[in-house]
């Protein structure tokens, strides 16, 4: 029987693999622990879609079947305490939509966390390109537990467009994006 322990010692050694494997040498050693623990949360979140292979960049591809493909584009983490929306700097990849061929569905992915728990905090995605939110993106918690939300049937623009995510909270106190991505499936 796998138990979570093992599932984090597997997921934890992964990680370090992987930091290997994408030339994070360059980086502190702070920055490394930020990367790893960013992409064991990730790894988690994805651990019940499918067997999971590294194909380049901040890009995994997950094998669904032979006819599918699904590729994960992540873009980021941070925080805000902002009462407005607000940027999340950092957390934001250009997409390029006609590189995904026929496009099936697209998926916003997103884990907050509130650490007062006493406000409600909403995340979406904004195409900065087109400088409007991407539409059915938005998403909302409360509560102090991480909490993984997922928006489904969210459309990319057609052409290379920057997708920056952004937040904003009830109360003004910090909340924190702990992790975000877009799933594309596609033919």
């Amino acid at each position: 029987m796998i138990t979570r322990k093992t599932l984090l010692a597997f997921f934890s050694i992964s990680t370090l693999h992987w930091i290997t494997d994408l030339n994070m040498k360059k980086f502190s050693i702070n920055q490394n622990l930020l990367i790893a623990g960013s992409i064991t949360t990730l790894l988690l979140i994805s651990f019940s879609i499918g067997y999971i292979r590294y194909t380049s960049g901040s890009v995994l591809g997950v094998s669904t079947s032979s006819t599918k493909r699904e590729s994960h584009v992540f873009l980021g983490l941070g925080s805000t305490a902002s009462g407005d929306w607000a940027d999340i700097p950092g957390a934001q990849a250009y997409i390029d939509s006609a590189k995904y061929g026929k496009i099936l569905s697209v998926v916003f992915d997103a884990t907050l966390r509130i650490p007062t728990g006493n406000e409600k905090v909403w995340v979406r995605l904004f195409n900065s390109t087109a400088k409007h939110p991407v539409w059915n993106s938005e998403m909302s918690t409360e509560g102090i537990g991480p909490a993984i939300l997922s928006a489904s049937k969210i459309s990319l623009d057609a052409g290379n467009n920057l997708y920056q995510v952004q937040m904003k909270n009830q109360l003004n106190f910090p909340s924190f994006l702990d992790s975000s991505r877009i799933r594309i499936t596609g033919e």
